[in-house]
Parts: C-alpha cells; structure tokens; sequence
C-alpha cells in the first residue's frame, strides 16, 4: 500500500504539545475510543489486510489541523458511536457504503469495526451482495441500507417516501436526521481517503 499523498502528524506516540492538549481535552468516553478502541480496529483491520503501519492513517491526516482534529473526533465518534440509533445498523451501514465506494481502506476497517461490534462474519459476506439479496433482509435494517444508498448516490432525487418508508418501519425524525448525517459520513471517509491516498 503506497503511503498517504499527504503529510500527516503521529498524534498517537509523538504529538505536538498543541495537539497533546487537544487529546487531553476531548471528552473521556471519545478520548478513550481514540486511543484504545479505534487503535485496536485498526490494527485488527491491517492484519487482516496483510499490511503493516501506523494506525488511523486518516485520523493523522486530521492531526495536522488540531481544532479541526478535535471538532471532527467528538463529531464523529457521536454519529458513530452514540446517538439514538444503535450502532451495530451504523456499521452495517458503514460496510455497505465502503463496498459501494471500493474504498478498500475503509472495507477493511469497518469490516473489523462490525465484527467488535457483534455483526457475526455471515452478515458481513451478506452485505457485500445487498443488491441481491435485500429482501431477505429485516425490513428495518433494508429501510436503512436502501435510505443510505440513496442519500449518497441518488440524493437528487430524494422524495418524501424515503423518510416515509423508514417511518414505517419504526425510525423517529431526530433518528432519520442522524442515519442521513451517519450514511453521508461513512461516505465522506472514503472520498477523503481514496483522495489522500490513505
């Protein structure tokens, strides 16, 4: 794997001061997933991958910026990890989207990310061929995934029975507004890093 297009800042085993601050004041429940949880997907992600170097190359890419690093952590680790909707269908979610991109990168993480987050390996393969088999799926797991799919590649032509359709199924309003902002995150990863290189 070629190293990243960019520079990028070792906030794990060498930070700046400034960006030592920053880590140290994130929130403790985002810090904790940084350092420890994510470190950890990562590294089970490159095993798997058969390659071998810093983990969180995106999350470095981000370091170089610390105000930025600290404002897209506690973001992000909120719509993917917290919320109002369970985080298990948001990796689901995350895997279907980086098998839609072809970002390998991110197929590789969130490949990991589901398993630590109880998706069994069967589910995983199972995504990979969502366009085949969509209707053996819950019908409120597909609501979602056809809902993510749509918002990131048919957005223009987004009507009011695609909120309906995940209404029908049991979603809230505040939880429609966060698999939107979920689906289109998991999506901004992979552009950034198929254009980084990382």
């Amino acid at each position: 794997m070629s190293e990243p297009r960019i520079k990028t800042s070792d906030f794990l085993t060498n930070p700046s001061q400034e960006l030592k601050g920053v880590i140290e004041s994130l929130p403790e429940d985002t810090r904790k997933a940084l350092l420890g949880e994510y470190v950890e997907i990562s590294k089970k992600a490159q095993l798997a991958a058969g390659i071998s170097r810093d983990p969180l190359p995106m999350f470095r890419a981000w370091a170089t910026q610390p105000e930025l690093f600290a404002i897209k952590v506690i973001l992000d680790h909120y719509i993917t990890r917290k919320g109002l909707v369970e985080t298990k269908l948001k990796c689901i979610i995350a895997l279907l989207i980086s098998e839609k991109l072809a970002c390998k990168a991110c197929i590789n993480f969130h490949s990991s990310s589901a398993k630590e987050m109880g998706v069994e390996e069967q589910t995983i393969e199972k995504i990979k061929r969502f366009e085949e088999n969509k209707e053996d799926w819950p019908p409120r797991e597909r609501a979602a995934m056809e809902y993510a799919i749509k918002v990131n590649f048919d957005h223009n032509r987004m009507v009011g029975k695609d909120t309906e359709s995940l209404r029908a199924v049991g979603f809230s309003d505040p939880q429609i507004m966060e698999l939107t902002l979920a689906a289109l995150t998991y999506a901004e990863y992979n552009r950034f890093n198929s254009a980084l290189g990382i």
